[in-house]
């Protein structure tokens, strides 16, 4: 039997918890940008923060 994670009224089997990189996961569910496409996003979103 797998060890098992118990805390008031959850219980997690380890085996049951993985790894996910997020970068995979985003460009799987999304796709990817092109460089000069990024670099416009990149640019907007530090106007739009405030960051030169």
């Amino acid at each position: 039997m797998l060890p098992t994670i118990r805390m008031d009224n959850l219980s997690i089997r380890l085996d049951q918890i993985r790894v996910v990189s997020m970068e995979k996961r985003i460009h799987t569910v999304v796709g990817t940008l092109g460089s000069e496409t990024m670099a416009a996003v990149d640019e907007a979103l530090k106007l739009s923060l405030g960051i030169s």
